[in-house]
């Protein structure tokens, strides 16, 4: 999640019930079972002065990761699939805090034979990922020690390719309020 200057969203588990926690949920894929996401350690931002509740907020700000562990059935076709992804969040700034905002992302991802070894499609990323610190998996699922490397399939001419769709979503600042991203 990259988070644009002074807002910032609130957590997986905001201190106070009535702010919408940050949620990634994973629409089911053929042959791909998606685990519980991982989610960072959350910042603890203070309450302004008068605001009743909890003295902090936990929040995310800047650029933050969130892993979602993959899992391929043995009898899965091999071959090209979509993972399609939503991410709700609720941003805020200091004084204001903006409707929660739900973002579909379609994430192209390949079965491979088993023992296939996978290109990392960006290195720098799953690096930067791997450094953060994340929260306690408050769901028992042990956190993977290393992300899988899943490989984008090769460009079919069929849109932006995976590094193009990569470049794309980066230059792009979160504002929640982006109109084609609204739903209705």
């Amino acid at each position: 999640l990259k988070i644009d200057g002074e807002y910032h969203v609130q957590s997986a588990t905001p201190h106070d019930p009535n702010l919408i926690p940050t949620t990634v949920s994973v629409a089911p894929a053929a042959g791909l079972t998606f685990g519980v996401p991982r989610f960072p350690v959350a910042s603890e931002l203070p309450v302004p002065a008068g605001v009743p509740g909890p003295r902090t907020i936990a929040a995310y700000r800047g650029t933050v990761y969130v892993q979602v562990p993959v899992h391929v059935a043995e009898d899965a076709a091999l071959g090209p699939r979509t993972a399609e992804v939503t991410v709700q969040t609720q941003a805020c700034t200091d004084k204001m805090c903006l409707p929660p905002d739900s973002t579909v992302v379609k994430i192209p991802l390949t079965v491979a034979e088993a023992g296939t070894a996978g290109a990392e499609t960006d290195p720098a990323l799953l690096a930067a990922a791997r450094q953060q610190p994340y929260a306690d998996n408050s769901a028992g699922v042990p956190p993977p020690s290393h992300p899988a490397p899943i490989s984008a399939p090769s460009d079919t001419g069929n849109g932006p390719s995976a590094q193009e769709q990569r470049a794309l979503i980066e230059a792009r600042a979160y504002h929640p309020s982006n109109s084609q991203e609204q739903t209705y």
